[in-house]
């Protein structure tokens, strides 16, 4: 389910919606107006995006009451930000669409344990370090639109893409 639209609560609690709900996507017009509480009672939830510059404390720890959750999309957000997060060790898939220049990936290795594809979209090229994920066993990722990339070298092959491609 899509939503980019105004909600007539203040948060999710009081939505009703399918008991077996997997993917969910909460775009800006929805948490410009209603956060993101109450979605812990999605339990079936595998795929969440939300589109926010910030998400509080006490929905990121919703986000860690979902024991389906295995995909996350974070738009508009700020890497440095997921190290206040909590531990989402469920989470196999995140795709960030925000990077920005000269934040550091680490906060990532310790909000999400478990992660084995990373999907890095820079809305500006950037500096990309992607050493500090190096050690993570079996990580794959996809970046888009870095300029500059430290740490390739460190990655099997199969394990990094860029688009563009380098040239």
């Amino acid at each position: 389910m899509n939503l980019n639209t105004p909600l007539p609560w203040p948060d999710l609690a009081d939505m009703e919606t399918h008991a077996g709900l997997k993917r969910l996507c909460l775009l800006t017009e929805t948490t410009s107006r209603s956060s993101v509480k109450g979605i812990s009672t999605w339990k079936n939830l595998e795929h969440v995006t939300i589109d926010a510059p910030t998400v509080p404390e006490a929905d990121r720890e919703e986000l860690a009451e979902l024991p389906s959750l295995n995909s996350l999309q974070l738009l508009s957000q700020d890497i440095s930000r997921l190290a206040l997060h909590p531990i989402l060790p469920n989470v196999q898939r995140l795709a960030i669409s925000s990077h920005q220049p000269g934040n550091s990936l680490l906060p990532l290795i310790e909000a999400f344990p478990g992660l084995q594809y990373l999907d890095l979209f820079c809305l500006t090229p950037a500096r990309v370090d992607i050493a500090p994920l190096a050690d993570v066993p079996g990580l794959t990722i996809h970046i888009s639109y870095a300029d500059h990339l430290t740490g390739a070298e460190l990655f099997p092959p199969g394990h990094l893409t860029r688009t563009p491609r380098p040239r």
